[in-house]
């Protein structure tokens, strides 16, 4: 396939996901520990202030639908732990080093994240996610 025809099929996937989606945001989670002399202990506060953040347009799908979505999910006890997929078309941040997902002020923890990239182009991310 062409450069050409990709570019399309992100601008098409944008459209739908904007279209039949809703904003959710997606967290990374500040890894630096709280008191440098004890690093062991981790950051004190998850939510105070996250590394990366991004709030992007996703369709929510059950994780039943995962075959019919062409993912390529070869774990299938995966697919059982999470509550729904989300489809996401690509946004400025790269959703496989987030941690969390905020919709609608319900904190989703990322269970697994699939990047559909036929050649150099991404399309879409399908994340799941529970709580």
């Amino acid at each position: 396939m062409s450069q050409e025809l990709h570019t399309e099929l992100v601008r098409v996937a944008q459209q739908l996901v904007a279209l039949h989606g809703r904003s959710v945001t997606f967290r990374r989670f500040n890894q630096s520990a709280a008191d440098p002399a004890k690093p062991w202990r981790g950051p004190t506060n998850l939510d105070a202030s996250p590394a990366a953040q991004e709030t992007l347009a996703a369709v929510a799908v059950p994780p039943s639908s995962a075959n019919e979505l062409g993912m390529s999910v070869q774990d299938q006890e995966m697919l059982r732990r999470v509550e729904k997929i989300y489809i996401v078309a690509q946004g400025t941040q790269d959703l496989s080093i987030m941690d969390e997902v905020v919709d609608n002020n319900v904190n989703y923890r990322i269970e697994f994240v699939e990047f559909l990239q036929p050649g150099n182009v991404g399309i879409l991310y399908f994340v799941g996610v529970r709580r």
